[in-house]
């Protein structure tokens, strides 16, 4: 959604910092005495609440255009296991455990997309060196090896072989803070030993709206196999395995609660709840699948924004 000049990106950024770290307290808050969050649960937080959000957001800095965002909460991740490689090493992997999308339109035309994955890592400090137990982890998102769906279930036994590209920016880690810290409630790092801040979650996601190259992966949304594209193919793997019904949350006093939060936001400000507002098919294609039986899937944040006249980046 390139912004109008880097000063109205960076405000979307500031703006958006302190909701972030308001769904970082939101979490710490919903634990019963005792009971520290976890990172699945600070993941859902951030979809619950990030969901709403950003849409308000939008509706603040774009005036022009059509939004819906679409949150989907799932607590294991799908696993994967590389192929090719020595059978004496750690092979199998968890896919990330946070997927952003954003698709922008001008007029329903012309539709791009973006994609981050995040890996979540709790952290007391950084640089945060990755343990031996953990180089699988950082070898899947380093060097993107072929591999084989293990779960689950209805994409099981799929390979995908995706292209690498420099820096990794279509997937990242998210750390977490472990002790509260205001310095890194949530901020990416790329790919490496030991990691890094780079960005603030807020600033990455200002970022990838406005299409920069250092922040999110160009994908094609699609309900069909895209040859010789196996990144946007895992993402739509990503966005299909979602769309689940129920999860339980204990720690954070969540029980059979919806998977999937939507919003949608008219340029007349009119609010529809339901997600009936035909602007992005492929938010609606996967609607009517039933729940998987594991209930594995990456939680994802999905935001469309369709615009009535197109802006120029200064």
């Amino acid at each position: 959604m390139s912004f109008k000049t880097i000063a109205e990106r960076d405000s979307f950024i500031r703006d958006l910092a302190p909701l972030i770290s308001q769904s970082f307290q939101n979490c710490i808050s919903a634990c019963p005495n005792g009971y520290l969050p976890q990172e699945p649960d600070f993941i859902a937080f951030l979809v619950r609440d990030l969901t709403q959000d950003i849409n308000n957001l939008l509706k603040k800095y774009f005036s022009n255009g059509s939004f819906q965002t679409q949150g989907i909460f799932c607590h294991q991740s799908p696993k994967v296991k590389f192929l090719n490689l020595n059978p004496n090493q750690n092979n199998c992997a968890e896919l990330g455990d946070l997927l952003i999308v954003y698709t922008e339109s001008i007029n329903n035309k012309n539709p791009r997309s973006s994609a981050l994955l995040l890996q979540a890592k709790c952290v007391s400090s950084t640089p945060h060196t990755i343990g031996a137990n953990e180089q699988h982890q950082l070898f899947l998102y380093e060097k993107w090896p072929t591999f084989i769906y293990f779960s689950p279930s209805d994409l099981k036994g799929k390979t995908r072989s995706i292209k690498t590209i420099p820096y990794s920016e279509g997937s990242n880690y998210l750390l977490l803070s472990k002790n509260g810290s205001i310095n890194y409630l949530y901020v990416t790092s790329i790919p490496n030993n030991p990691l890094f801040c780079r960005y603030a979650l807020s600033s990455a996601i200002g970022k990838m709206i406005n299409f920069e190259s250092d922040s999110g992966r160009p994908f094609i949304p699609s309900i069909s196999e895209i040859s010789g594209d196996d990144w946007s193919n895992m993402i739509n793997d990503l966005i299909k395995v979602a769309k689940t019904r129920l999860f339980n949350r204990k720690n954070i006093n969540i029980i059979n609660g919806s998977r999937i939060n939507c919003l949608a936001f008219m340029s007349d400000n009119q609010y529809n709840d339901e997600l009936k507002i035909p602007v992005c098919s492929y938010l609606d294609d996967f609607s009517d699948l039933k729940s998987y039986e594991d209930f594995s899937g990456v939680s994802t944040i999905i935001i469309y924004a369709d615009l009535k006249e197109e802006k120029s980046f200064e």
